[in-house]
């Protein structure tokens, strides 16, 4: 799993999470720095989702008091199964579903839902080419907390 940031002149910067193909992909952007901000949010929500056993917060993809990333659970016959949603204003985007195949049992599917919350925490942030992007893009706080350093060749006149 990774994050890939792209920037267009004229056209603005948006990010996509992928694993092989897209998952999800942000709105577009202004600027690289809004883009840039946006996925350290999303990433900084990914760290703590609540994990929900109904789905009584979503309401055709409008929310009022839901959480900034919720997981709802759901269980058709004897199968369990997950959605992963992220909060942008008043809307709720999904991010991710499980797969067709569902969980047996409830704490599976959470244990499932959890392990894509911190694959995604963890997994790189990179540009359009695949290269790291220097931590001068980010807080110092999420810089440090997720060990991003300079080691993009461009930090050199950076700094």
């Amino acid at each position: 799993m990774k994050f890939n940031v792209f920037f267009k002149k004229d056209h603005g910067a948006h990010w996509v999470l992928s694993n092989g193909s897209a998952i999800f992909e942000s709105f577009l952007f202004k600027t690289m720095t809004d883009a840039m901000d946006n996925l350290e949010e999303f990433v900084t929500l990914m760290q703590s989702p609540v994990l929900s056993g109904s789905d009584e917060l979503v309401n055709f993809g409008e929310t009022k008091t839901s959480p900034s990333a919720l997981v709802i659970f759901k269980q058709k016959s004897t199968r369990w199964y997950w959605d992963l949603f992220i909060s942008t204003g008043a809307k709720l985007s999904k991010v991710a579903e499980c797969s067709d195949k569902g969980f047996d049992s409830l704490e599976q599917a959470r244990q499932k839902a959890k392990s894509l919350c911190d694959s995604i925490v963890k997994a790189p942030i990179l540009d359009w080419a695949n290269v790291a992007i220097p931590g001068c893009n980010f807080s110092k706080t999420f810089e440090n907390e997720h060990h991003i350093k300079d080691i993009h060749p461009s930090s050199k006149w950076i700094k």
